[in-house]
């Protein structure tokens, strides 16, 4: 198989799995951490304003670098 193991249907479609139910779950902790605050709308401006800052310290080289966005790109196949 080219590409080996990791460019297998099952494997693919087992890691996107793995990864959509963990997106899920972080989103679920900060869904929740907005609901118990006592102004919505702050704590979702803090939560985001807190994700840029890290993300420009990451274009900065400042601390870990920040994730990036999952995209799903496939590959063009020749015949």
């Amino acid at each position: 198989m080219i590409g080996g193991p990791s460019r297998s249907r099952s494997y693919v479609v087992g890691a996107a799995a793995v990864r959509i139910l963990d997106r899920g779950d972080q989103k679920e902790e900060m869904l929740r951490a907005v609901r118990e605050h006592d102004d919505p709308y702050a704590a979702r401006r803090a939560l985001y304003l807190e994700r840029q800052r890290e993300r420009v310290a990451a274009l900065h080289g400042e601390g870990p670098p920040a994730p990036l966005p999952h995209r799903c790109r496939r590959r063009e196949v020749s015949r």
